[in-house]
């Protein structure tokens, strides 16, 4: 990707103060809390529809979801974000007492999610599961998560060099622990096998669960997250005086003297700032030929890949709508919506 660098000539009067780049509910928020600040706004959208990652839309008939979200209960930014733009969180998220993993057709191993507000389900699930999980899988499911939130605690560097698959060998935690939790979490949250990423980030995610288990719950979306979570803030934002640009992709950045100032679409459009809220592939893409140590760390970021597939069946194919792993499964992660 090259960077577009104008003529003097070419350049007008910048139209706007900020342009964002991404209409996900990072560029949603961004631009919307631009807005409240007095600044003129442009926030661009490839897409036909906001939303980004968290996006749903009718493909011709066919209701989509650009994946499989779930709000959990400890989130602090996103619900502040939805009451500021007059959504309530009950109102959109249906609360589940258990998540499900899926072993084989009859077998399975049930977890209670909600310590605070289920607490009997999830006492029971901890004293249950037996058939699959032995005391001495719990007791070593145990170790894996109190030794974990200790090394990340205390010595996150050290944890960093090991994979979580790594450092479950390390404390010798049992196969069933290693097969059907951590397979379960890893490739269900970060779609990634557990041998492929940071012990680290693996209770990274977790950690904050110790000081919030009263609030400690999972909860599905009613509906749309376009409908639900992404349009209540592009009304606000563009109530605030913004403005929204669909179905628009930015072929690359405007610069002018080691100073980015604005992007190429159609047209050149000329800004005070430019902020990207893209994915790593469309980030890496746009800023590719700007040369910084800040760039090259964003140049050398992996990137993961995730399919999401969605089936439309006659009639439901579990008894429960609740969030299901497939650690034996090409399916990581997955639920019945009917």
């Amino acid at each position: 990707m090259k960077i577009a660098k104008p003529n003097l000539g070419d350049i007008v009067k910048n139209e706007y103060d900020v342009i964002v780049i991404g209409a996900g509910l990072a560029g949603l928020t961004c631009a919307c809390k631009l807005a409240k600040s007095n600044k003129k706004v442009l926030l661009i959208e490839k897409e036909k529809f906001i939303g980004g990652r968290t996006s749903s839309w009718d493909d011709n008939g066919f209701y989509v979801e650009a994946g499989f979200h779930r709000h959990i209960g400890y989130y602090k930014k996103l619900p502040k974000i939805l009451k500021e733009v007059g959504v309530k969180l009950n109102d959109i998220v249906m609360w589940e007492k258990e998540a499900e993993i899926k072993i084989l057709k009859d077998e399975k191993i049930v977890l209670g999610i909600s310590p605070f507000h289920n607490p009997i389900t999830f006492i029971k699930d901890i004293l249950g599961n037996n058939e699959i999980l032995t005391i001495k899988d719990k007791i070593s499911l145990a170790k894996l998560f109190i030794i974990g939130f200790k090394d990340y605690k205390f010595h996150p560097k050290e944890l960093d060099k090991y994979s979580i698959l790594e450092y479950a060998n390390k404390l010798n935690i049992t196969n069933n622990v290693k097969e059907y939790i951590v397979t379960s979490l890893s490739e269900g949250i970060f779609f990634l096998p557990k041998e492929k990423y940071s012990a680290k980030l693996f209770f990274g995610l977790f950690y904050p669960a110790i000081f919030h288990l009263i609030s400690l719950r999972i909860g599905a979306y009613k509906g749309g997250m376009s409908e639900l979570l992404a349009k209540p803030i592009a009304d606000e934002f563009t109530k605030l005086g913004g403005t929204i640009k669909l179905n628009t992709k930015v072929s690359s950045l405007i610069k002018l003297n080691d100073k980015i100032i604005g992007v190429k679409t159609n047209k050149n459009i000329y800004s005070k700032c430019v902020v990207l809220a893209t994915d790593i592939y469309n980030t890496k893409d746009l800023v590719s030929d700007l040369d910084s140590k800040e760039i090259k760390k964003i140049l050398d970021l992996p990137t993961t890949s995730a399919i999401t597939v969605h089936i439309e069946l006659t009639k439901p194919m579990m008894p429960l709508d609740r969030t299901t792993f497939g650690p034996l499964s090409i399916l990581t992660s997955f639920t019945e919506e009917s």
